[in-house]
C-alpha cells in the first residue's frame, strides 16, 4: 500500500470527533467517498428545500440532528450559504440558476472550518482559573473503597482506626456561635479539606441540604465524592460541564442532563442501550459536590493571597429525577456557572475584554487513570498560551503545577513520566511541540533535571484561534466605552436590602451564589463587600433600593 493511501486508510478510521481540518480536506477531496459524500450531501439539501438557502434551524426543526449525516448536511448548508453569499447570489435564487461548481469551491473551505470548530470549546482563562485548575493536580490517590463499604460493626479497631484518619484527612467539624434575635446558637458545619499542594491551599463549607433526603451518602460516602472530584476525574466531569456551557451559547447556564453528559464525556452505552446506573450516579454526585461546596482558596506562590472566598462553583436553580426498578434513568439538573469563573471571563464586569482560550473536546474524553497529567496540562497551558505563545516553565517549576514530589528519591522515574505524556499530547493535538534547554533533548538524561527549562508551543490550530482571539479583543478595547466606578453598597445598605427582601441569610446567600457565613460576615464587617458583589445585589435587588 503506498504511503498516501495508509495515510487516507488512518482519516477513514479516525472518529468525527478526532478529525482536524486537514483531514476532513483530505477525505473530501482525495478518497472517492469523500467525492460522493460531498455530491450526496449536495442532493440531500436539494430534496430539503429547492432555494440556496435551507438554514440551519430548519435541519434542527426537520431531523432534530439525531445522526452525524445530518450534522454533517447541517455543517455543510451553514457553508454553502456563507459561499453563497460572498458569491453575491440574491437570496432565493432557484438551485437550478446557481453555479455550484463555483459557490462549492468556496464552500468546501467553510465546511472544513465548519466541522473543525466543532472540535474545540472556550475555556474561560481569567487568572482565577488558575487557581481553580490547581485544586484539581496530582495524580488520582487510592481510596480504601473496600474498607468503607464494609459494616461499622463488622470493622477490626484497626480498620475503624484508618477509616477514621481517611474521614479527618478530608472532613472537619467547625462549631460557631451566632446571635439571632438576641439567642444564644451553636452551629456545627462540615468542612472540606479540598486541596493542599505547592500551588494552592483550599477548602470548603458543605452545603448538605442536597443530601439529606439520600440516607446512604454518610460521612464516609461524602469523603469518597470529594476525594474523587477533586482530582483528574473530577476535572473531566468539569471540563464536561464547561463543554454544555459552550453547547449553550456561553449564556452561564443550561439544563444539565446525566445521559448526555456521560455521552459528552465518551462512556459507552450497555447491551440495553443505557448507560451503567453506577456511571449515572456518580456523576450526579459529583455535580451537586460542585454545586454544594464554598470554596476557600488561597495561591502558596502569592504571599497567602486568597483569590477565591467563599464561592461555589455552580447552583441548582431545580431538579428532575426519572427512576425506574430504583435505578437513575435520567436526571436533569437547571445548573448556572457562577459569575466569578465563568460569565466573567466572557462578559467582564469592568468593562474589559472577554478574557478565554480554546481546548479540544475530546480532552473530556481522555481516561483520568491512564493520563490524569493530560487532562490537567491540556487546559493550564491553553490558559498559559493565551498569555504568551511560547511558554517556559522549569522542570521544578512544572512539578510543583502537577503536584509532584520535587524531593521525591525516584523523581527521574517522575519526569521521564512526563516526558512521555508531554509526547502523548503532542500525539493528540493538545500540544504543538516542546523543547528542553538542557544539555541532553530529555531533561531525565541532564545533570540537573529539576533547573531545566521547557518551552511549550501551542499547536497550530490553537495559534490560529489564539490570534483571532487577540485580534476581536483589539477591537473590542477599541469601541469598548471608558470604564467608569460604580460606588460600592455600604454593609448598612446591604444588611438594610436583607431585611426588605424578607429572606434569610442563607436564602440571600444562594441568589448572589455565595455562602451564607459570607453573608453574616459582610453585615458584622469582617469581610468588605467587593465591587462584584455589590454589582451582583443591585442587578437582582436594585429596586428594593431607596432612589
Amino acid at each position: 500500500m503506498k504511503k498516501k493511501d495508509k495515510e487516507l486508510e488512518k482519516i477513514r478510521r479516525k472518529k468525527a470527533s478526532e478529525m482536524t481540518g486537514e483531514d476532513w480536506k483530505r477525505l473530501f477531496t482525495e478518497t472517492k467517498e469523500g467525492k460522493k459524500a460531498l455530491k450526496k450531501l449536495s442532493s440531500l439539501l436539494s430534496e430539503i428545500n429547492k432555494s440556496w438557502r435551507p438554514t440551519q434551524k430548519v435541519l434542527e426543526e426537520k431531523f432534530g440532528y439525531k445522526e452525524d449525516i445530518w450534522t454533517l448536511i447541517g455543517y455543510w448548508a451553514k457553508a454553502r450559504e456563507r459561499a453563497a453569499l460572498e458569491s453575491g447570489i440574491p437570496p432565493g435564487t432557484p438551485w437550478s440558476k446557481v453555479d455550484w461548481e463555483k459557490v462549492d469551491t468556496v464552500a468546501i473551505d467553510y465546511f472544513i472550518k465548519e466541522c473543525t470548530e466543532k472540535r474545540t470549546f472556550a475555556l474561560p482563562s481569567n487568572p482565577v482559573m488558575f487557581t481553580l485548575l490547581a485544586l484539581f493536580s496530582g495524580k488520582p490517590e487510592k481510596i480504601p473503597r473496600k474498607l468503607l463499604a464494609k459494616p461499622y460493626r463488622e470493622r477490626t479497631p484497626q480498620e475503624q482506626k484508618e477509616a477514621e484518619e481517611f474521614l479527618e484527612s478530608i472532613l472537619a467539624k467547625d462549631i460557631q456561635t451566632r446571635f439571632d434575635g438576641g439567642q444564644e446558637t451553636e452551629e456545627t458545619k462540615t468542612l472540606a479539606i479540598v486541596s493542599n499542594n505547592p500551588i494552592v491551599e483550599a477548602n470548603a463549607e458543605i452545603d448538605v441540604n442536597l443530601f439529606s433526603q439520600d440516607i446512604t451518602f454518610r460521612e464516609e460516602a461524602l469523603a469518597i465524592y470529594i476525594k474523587r472530584t477533586f482530582g483528574a476525574e473530577g476535572l473531566r466531569h468539569l471540563l464536561g460541564l464547561i463543554i454544555g456551557l459552550e453547547e449553550n451559547y456561553r449564556t452561564g447556564y443550561f439544563e444539565w442532563e446525566v445521559n448526555k453528559h456521560l455521552k459528552r464525556l465518551g462512556y459507552k452505552k450497555k447491551r440495553n442501550r443505557s448507560f451503567d446506573s453506577g456511571l449515572k450516579k456518580k456523576a450526579t454526585e459529583i455535580v451537586k459536590i460542585f454545586s454544594s461546596l464554598f470554596l476557600t482558596a488561597r495561591r502558596k506562590d502569592k504571599d497567602g493571597k486568597e483569590v477565591i472566598q467563599g464561592e461555589r462553583l455552580f447552583s441548582i436553580d431545580g431538579f428532575k429525577l426519572e427512576i425506574f426498578n430504583k435505578d437513575i434513568i435520567d436526571e436533569a439538573l437547571k445548573l448556572r456557572a457562577t459569575d466569578f469563573w465563568y460569565k466573567n471571563a466572557f462578559d467582564p464586569p469592568d468593562g474589559k475584554a472577554p478574557m478565554y482560550t480554546k481546548l479540544l473536546k475530546k480532552i473530556a474524553i481522555e481516561n483520568h487513570r491512564n493520563h490524569p497529567l493530560t487532562i490537567y496540562l491540556a487546559p493550564l497551558l491553553a490558559i498559559f498560551w493565551r498569555m504568551k505563545p511560547d511558554q517556559k516553565l522549569s522542570i521544578e517549576s512544572l512539578m510543583k503545577w502537577c503536584n509532584i514530589d520535587v524531593n521525591d528519591p525516584h523523581k527521574k522515574e517522575k519526569i521521564r513520566e512526563i516526558e512521555a505524556e508531554l509526547n502523548y499530547m503532542k500525539d493528540k493535538g493538545y500540544l504543538g511541540n516542546w523543547t528542553n534547554n538542557g544539555e541532553r533533548a530529555l531533561p531525565s538524561e541532564c545533570k540537573e533535571p529539576l533547573k531545566c527549562i521547557l518551552t511549550f508551543i501551542p499547536p497550530k490550530w490553537l495559534e490560529k484561534e489564539i490570534k483571532e482571539i487577540s485580534d476581536r479583543k483589539e477591537k473590542f478595547l477599541a469601541i469598548a466605552p471608558q470604564e467608569t466606578k460604580e460606588p460600592v453598597l455600604t454593609k448598612e445598605e446591604f444588611a438594610r436590602l436583607l431585611n426588605n427582601t424578607g429572606y434569610t441569610q442563607k436564602q440571600f446567600a444562594n441568589h448572589l451564589g455565595i455562602s451564607r457565613q459570607m453573608v453574616s460576615y459582610i453585615i458584622h464587617g469582617k469581610r468588605k463587600l467587593t465591587p462584584q458583589i455589590s454589582k451582583k445585589v443591585k442587578e437582582i435587588f436594585g429596586h428594593m433600593l431607596p432612589v
